[in-house]
């Protein structure tokens, strides 16, 4: 009942903040804090939320424009706005015991692949087991098995508790789905299968890395059009609570990258590059992360650093509706009532700090 009341508040702030000004602010914020004993939660919320003055004042400032709106209507924000929930464990358990079902059903429609043990290598095991699989010619996919009986799987962030890799492949076809949606392609291609008889997910095989200098903070920060699929990706990220959607591991290429120069030079270089985030394990999260919070929170646990015209019109059209079509009984009450609160910061982040944070 608690999840579907969020559910329920979350829904009608998204509507109300669509497409109206700062006028209506307190409105949309009233759908957005909720309950009793307003005051002490508020002020828990406004001590937390310090720790972002001075160290990441954008985030801070729209953050403190929800708190304002608050005290005014004495008003709640959720329990679980920050930081990362049991209760959403719990959840990801009942709702995997359920999946592996439709995961089943899904396989039957996709590929059915017999692949010889040569052809298969283990990349290593992340929250779930990843392996490589080699198919004609030089076509390579990602393979992770999903594993029927929740408790002899890998539990992932919450040991045992979450669901372990049925929920990994859950919430990366969730990115993946949300992702097309959205019109982009900052995400590997999924879809279920079955391979040599065991149901999993595969995904499109990502093959360069990102060199070190390719993202500095020169480039990052620049008002560039050419860089509209990292402003789009680092969105997206956001959208998705994915807290670790960081360079390195995280962020690979679908082309070659190539070598990186000082000025116009590295920006030409880099707006060739086709950037993937392959992790997507820890997204979905109720609320913001405490890394959101820290002048170094990096791409998933922070405000992008410009959006897009094309991303922002999507982002007006992501009504409760549309998330329920496009997500459907995949996701948890929770895990929607969080990409709707975030879309919301992301509106308030554009009201407050208008055009000179849209790329064309």
């Amino acid at each position: 009942m608690r999840f579907k009341a969020l559910f329920l508040s979350f829904a009608f702030t998204v509507m109300t903040f669509l497409g109206q000004g700062h006028a209506l602010a307190v409105e949309s914020c009233s759908a957005v804090f909720s309950g009793e004993k307003a005051s002490s939660q508020v002020a828990h919320y406004e001590k937390e939320f310090e720790y972002a003055d001075g160290k990441n004042p954008r985030l801070y400032s729209v953050l403190q424009s929800f708190i304002s709106d608050a005290k005014k209507q004495h008003l709640q924000l959720p329990s679980d706005l920050l930081g990362t929930s049991e209760g959403e464990a719990t959840n990801n358990l009942k709702l995997a015991r359920k999946w592996i079902k439709n995961a089943q059903i899904e396989a039957a429609k996709g590929p059915n692949l017999s692949v010889p043990e040569n052809k298969m290598s283990f990349l290593g095991l992340a929250a779930s087991d990843v392996y490589l699989v080699r198919l004609k010619g030089d076509e390579k996919v990602i393979f992770r098995p999903g594993i029927e009986h929740v408790e002899n799987s890998n539990g992932g962030r919450y040991e045992n508790t979450d669901g372990g890799n049925i929920t990994i492949i859950r919430k990366t076809l969730l990115a993946y789905k949300l992702n097309r949606w959205l019109g982009l392609k900052s995400v590997p291609d999924a879809w279920i299968g079955t391979l040599n008889g065991q149901v999993g997910l595969f995904s499109e095989f990502i093959k360069h890395p990102i060199s070190d200098n390719a993202w500095s903070y020169e480039v990052h920060k620049s008002n560039d059009s050419r860089l509209k699929r990292f402003y789009d990706m680092e969105a997206f990220e956001f959208l998705i609570g994915n807290y670790e959607a960081e360079w390195g591991f995280n962020v690979l290429s679908r082309t070659k990258n190539k070598d990186m120069r000082d000025g116009e030079g590295a920006i030409s270089a880099l707006s060739e590059v086709d950037p993937v985030v392959i992790d997507h394990d820890p997204a979905f999260i109720p609320g913001l992360s405490h890394k959101s919070l820290s002048y170094s929170a990096s791409t998933g646990s922070n405000l992008p650093t410009r959006y897009t015209a094309s991303f922002l019109q999507k982002l007006k059209a992501l009504t409760p509706e549309a998330v329920a079509e496009v997500l459907g009984s995949d996701a948890t009450p929770s895990e929607v009532s969080g990409i709707l609160f975030r879309r919301a910061l992301m509106l308030r982040d554009i009201e407050l700090h208008g055009a000179e944070s849209i790329i064309k």
